[in-house]
């Protein structure tokens, strides 16, 4: 297609944006292996070339392209193929590679919802099987609104390859420098993290509001269901730092106050990489954690409006793994951040022992947590599994079994699973011991059978 300017209809524009933006298709530049050669009426002397406008069907073909593509036809540019076959193909010297230099408005606009909000991961292949974690996740729960930001041309490699939406500039496909390799608070850290923040500002430029969380987080439901869409800042609190953020979840929108907000994080953040070239030369002792995007976000907090994600929903890892708060007001999370354990095996260990983890490779087979993971299939029969969590309220459980037993299900009976949280280490003599009523009820499935009939 011929690389009309934008600002004008042209129907070849939207013809080739459609091709674009379609997931089921593949658009191949072939301009640097093919000679082509675009024939045309031969003017008689004298006589001034045709104006598009008159043009057999020009009109019609513009004013159609006008009403039914909206903003979608300034995406229609080969240079936003995909794809590029290179090379003389002729002496079987051509290759397929990716485009490095498509636009990332081809990816927000095949995966964002419909309210054009859109999450983003940064991710590097020092975190592949927290990746495939969040990815299987992700699949369970059906959703597919995300974009990966690969750090590094292997983990863009891998992920391409799965055919996952994941996305690398050109000048950061060439970076050999590793972010699971790069010290905390350290320049080399900042620079990949600038690369993070200047794409979220291209995110809101195009006119999306992103989402923006670490990759070592358990979605288990779709969190644009539980989220104002007030236009505010919006930001997953601490239970012990209720005003500020610990990487975990931020929502900003794509307003001029949005703008304006992140325009200033990336300034802060960029005064960052200053300091630190200046500690390398003057020894400055200052904590790593001064020298991090967090604190910027945290400062500029102070200056705008703020609007708080629901801690219980939203919780991070010490009030769910360590103090249960979600689970003793009987909420299911909708988003978990695995934030204060340290090490990818760690992590991972932790998931584990909660059955927490959907998989550690592309596979998203299940690790044997009770959850058995499928793709959606939209001609099958709905088939209803049930999970309760549950901790040291025996009467409450035994409630909700019997309301469970009543109910009216589609087929004859469905899948209950049940998993009861153990006592912490500060738990009370008196917690423990309601605590082991639940165990005596449920039972263990080797030795004392369930009274839960």
């Amino acid at each position: 297609m011929a690389p009309f300017l934008v600002g004008v209809y042209r129907w070849d524009n939207w013809l080739l944006s459609e091709m674009l933006l379609r997931t089921n298709i593949t658009v191949i530049d072939v301009t640097q292996s093919t000679f082509i050669i675009h024939q045309k009426l031969k003017e008689l002397d004298g006589q001034k070339p045709l104006h598009h406008s008159s043009r057999i069907g020009a009109v019609y073909n513009d004013e159609l392209t006008k009403n039914i593509s909206g903003t979608d036809y300034k995406v229609g540019f080969i240079n936003n193929a995909p794809q590029i076959l290179s090379g003389d193909c002729q002496k079987s010297q051509c290759e397929l590679k990716d485009n490095l230099l498509q636009s990332e408005v081809i990816l927000l606009k095949q995966r964002a919802n419909a309210q054009k909000y859109i999450a983003v991961l940064a991710i590097n292949r020092g975190q592949m099987p927290l990746v495939w974690n969040w990815v299987c996740w992700a699949k369970r729960i059906g959703f597919q609104n995300y974009i990966l930001l690969a750090e590094d041309f292997e983990a863009y490699n891998i992920l391409r390859a799965a055919n996952e939406p994941v996305f690398i500039s050109l000048k950061q496909s060439l970076d050999t420098s590793s972010k699971s390799e790069a010290k905390y608070g350290s320049y080399d850290l900042q620079i990949i993290t600038m690369y993070r923040l200047e794409f979220l500002m291209r995110v809101l430029r195009a006119g999306y509001h992103f989402l923006n969380t670490d990759i070592d987080t358990i979605w288990l439901s779709n969190p644009f269901d539980s989220i104002s869409q007030n236009l505010s800042i919006t930001i997953q609190g601490q239970m012990h730092k209720k005003m500020k953020m610990s990487r975990g979840l931020i929502i900003v929108h794509a307003t001029p106050q949005g703008r304006h907000f992140w325009q200033n994080v990336i300034k802060c953040e960029s005064q960052i990489l200053v300091k630190l070239q200046e500690q390398q030369f003057y020894k400055n002792k200052l904590p790593a954690s001064a020298f991090t995007d967090q604190e910027c976000i945290n400062d500029r907090l102070k200056f705008t409006t703020v609007k708080f994600l629901d801690p219980y929903l939203f919780p991070d890892e010490l009030s769910f793994f360590d103090q249960h708060r979600s689970q003793s007001r009987g909420l299911v999370p909708v988003v978990i951040h695995e934030n204060w354990l340290a090490g990818l095996e760690s992590k991972i260990k932790r998931l584990r022992s909660w059955d927490l983890l959907a998989s550690t490779d592309s596979s998203c087979d299940s690790l044997g947590n009770g959850i058995p993971y499928s793709l959606p299939d939209r001609t099958a029969p709905v088939r209803i599994r049930i999970r309760v969590l549950t901790y040291n309220r025996l009467k409450s459980l035994q409630r909700l079994l019997m309301s469970l037993q009543l109910a009216n299900y589609s087929s004859d009976s469905v899948a209950l699973d049940i998993s009861i949280d153990r006592p912490s280490s500060k738990a009370s003599v008196a917690e423990k011991n309601r605590w082991k009523q639940v165990i005596a009820y449920m039972g263990d499935g080797a030795q004392h059978s369930s009274k839960f009939r």
